[in-house]
């Protein structure tokens, strides 16, 4: 916006001013441009949209549902997974041997069947009471593994702070030019 004012006109008003022409003297009418007019209009809007959506730009790429805090968490439950499906395959290995040896070893078929009370013909077993073999019977075959969900900032939550921080920012301008409007009126009188 261009402005035609005297030299008064702007001492009046407190205008930061941009000449195009010096002026001659105080009287003579000049061409001026108010940057503080023309700057603020625009700053008052533009400034408020841009803290907002930086705001909600920050807070979207941190702690957002696709964010670099979920993430973390994310590669945090890999590992922990990971590490569980090594135990799971080293516990199947040793399940597996077990197998193999009961289907084809025949020393060890009859060890478990002497432990289950079977015996070849002719074959005499004795028992003492309260003495249990020496066979280890407990099995383990690992465990479930509940995979957790990671936390995160929802999405409507990160707009929502976006749009509240421009709101504070668009106040806060607007209280700061009431100040400095009521500021300037108080040295003109």
């Amino acid at each position: 916006m261009v402005f035609y004012l005297t030299y008064r006109q702007v001492e009046a008003n407190y205008l930061t001013v941009y000449y195009h022409q010096r002026p001659v003297n105080n009287i003579q009418g000049f061409h001026l441009v108010c940057r503080y007019c023309y700057c603020m209009k625009y700053l008052r809007i533009v400034l408020p949209l841009f803290l907002g959506t930086l705001i909600y730009s920050l807070l979207s790429f941190s702690a957002g549902p696709k964010g670099f805090w979920p993430f973390s968490q994310l590669e945090v439950e890999y590992t922990r997974i990971n590490q569980n499906l090594e135990t799971l395959q080293n516990i199947n290995g040793s399940l597996e041997a077990r197998l193999a040896n009961l289907t084809s070893d025949s020393d060890t078929i009859s060890v478990y069947a002497h432990e289950l009370g079977y015996i070849h013909e002719g074959e005499k077993l004795i028992k003492l009471a309260g003495f249990t073999g020496g066979i280890d019977r407990t099995l383990y075959s690992g465990s479930a593994l509940e995979s957790r969900i990671p936390q995160y900032v929802p999405e409507w939550i990160c707009k929502i702070t976006g749009i509240l921080f421009g709101l504070l920012s668009f106040f806060v301008m607007d209280l700061f030019k009431r100040k400095y409007t009521h500021d300037n009126k108080k040295r003109r009188c």
